[in-house]
């Protein structure tokens, strides 16, 4: 099972964090950025994410978003909930470095997968030590 990323954030993170991403995934396919900028017409930032979201050749979709409550997020979320699928926040590098380890599990895999990297993402440099 293939899924594929849509990332959405302020511009221009989620363009920033596909090029990471494709950086460290050679040959990476099946994600799509959107960098929203919070000045432009809603209607435009709705085509956006929908060229971007038939652009993704995949079995299932995850929309992963940078904040929920700003711009970005109250735009991906009515787009999120019109496709049916799974939009996660907060948008982070180790986040979609997991999912991307991740992308050929099935959804519940993936969403467990969110929530380990959202618990072990934030250390302190004793934590380290």
């Amino acid at each position: 099972m293939k899924t594929g990323f849509l990332l959405v954030a302020h511009k221009p993170l989620a363009s920033a964090f596909n090029s990471v991403a494709e950086e460290i995934f050679a040959g990476l396919e099946a994600v799509e950025a959107v960098d929203i900028d919070s000045d432009e017409d809603r209607q435009l930032q709705q085509e956006q994410l929908e060229k971007a979201w038939n652009a993704i050749d995949a079995d299932q979709k995850v929309v992963l978003v940078d904040v929920f409550g700003a711009t970005p997020g109250n735009v991906v979320c009515a787009f999120a909930k019109e496709k049916n699928c799974e939009c996660i926040a907060p948008l982070s590098l180790p986040l979609l470095m997991k999912l991307l380890c991740y992308r050929n599990q099935p959804l519940e895999v993936l969403l467990e997968k969110a929530s380990e990297a959202a618990q072990i993402a934030t250390r302190t440099t004793n934590e380290n030590n």
